[in-house]
């Protein structure tokens, strides 16, 4: 699964440390549980290991699009796949 952001998204990563998840940009999703998405960071200058972040869905509500399946539609929705 992809996720495209429409606007910037800041992600607390640490104590006084955010990541920005660029809009237009697409990224990856590796996993999901029932409250985060993590979601891979490659394409970004944050650098840490694995370069993954942890994303709460209730965040995520208006900010992005979900990206599912082989046909690459785009399909609105923050959590509601």
């Amino acid at each position: 699964m992809k996720m495209y952001f429409r606007t910037d998204y800041y992600a607390d990563v640490g104590i006084d440390e955010v990541v920005r998840l660029q809009r237009g940009i697409t990224y990856e999703v590796v996993s999901e549980t029932e409250f985060f998405y993590f979601i891979v960071t490659d394409n970004e200058s944050f650098r840490k290991m694995l370069n993954i972040v942890m994303i709460p869905k209730e965040d995520l509500e208006d900010d992005v699009y979900v990206v599912t399946g082989k046909s690459e539609k785009l399909e609105e929705g923050g959590g509601a796949i």
